[in-house]
């Protein structure tokens, strides 16, 4: 049961176990080397622990199984990010917004890979995009400040609602937003393979999916005795 693994990784990552996770999303590669949301699983955790080599590999992998996955070709973007490779993140985060033009993280990466190239305008439109998005994303509306600061708008009145924003710290270097993790893997026989849109686990939560999992490579295993 790849999907099993594929959803206690996820579990353990919202744990902050990263051998477990990483253990896990290894066994659901080995039952099913064609899951690119394992591979994604595996190459978002490996950039958290810096492995950027390692992770670029696994995410390449997740894409060539899944070209449809804006998750994917997110976490791939934030790779190359992170490797100061600003083309090739250009052109990941492009595919991810074709695929989820609402995802304001993606956008406010995109606009990070323009000011990093020196293109500030076009900077500019997508840290406002990723704003208008996401009210609540400090970031964005950070990434304007300076963007605005630099071409000397910070003051214009057309501009206000990206300044007037109260932020909890001056921005003093653009904000790169973090990788996404991958959605769970519904585990239904009808269902088999598809994933579920989920947001970031909280420990209660990560250990609830832990038990949940557990009863169930239980339950599979009784039935094929």
């Amino acid at each position: 049961m790849p999907e099993a693994w594929i959803n206690q990784g996820l579990a353990y990552r919202g744990l902050g176990k990263s051998k477990q996770s990483l253990y896990s999303f290894d066994q659901a590669i080995n039952l099913s080397p064609q899951s690119s949301v394992a591979w994604n699983g595996k190459g978002e955790y490996l950039f958290k622990l810096h492995k950027l080599p390692e992770a670029l590999e696994c995410l390449n992998r997740s894409v060539q199984l899944d070209s449809g996955s804006p998750v994917a070709w997110y976490n791939l973007g934030t790779i190359y990010l992170g490797m100061s490779k600003y083309n090739q993140a250009l052109e990941c985060y492009n595919r991810s917004i074709t695929l989820d033009l609402y995802n304001a993280m993606a956008w406010n990466n995109k606009g990070v890979s323009f000011a990093k190239l020196g293109n500030n305008m076009s900077a500019l439109s997508c840290f406002k995009k990723a704003a208008i998005l996401d009210p609540k994303f400090e970031g964005a509306f950070g990434n304007c400040v300076l963007i605005l600061r630099g071409l000397g708008l910070e003051n214009s009145s057309e501009n206000a609602y990206f300044t007037s924003k109260k932020l909890k710290s001056p921005p003093k270097i653009y904000f790169q937003a973090a990788t996404m993790t991958p959605a769970f893997v519904d585990m239904d026989e009808d269902a088999k393979g598809q994933t579920k849109k989920s947001p970031g686990l909280d420990a209660a939560s990560a250990i609830l999916v832990l038990v949940l999992v557990w009863a169930g490579l239980f339950l599979f295993q009784r039935g094929r005795r």
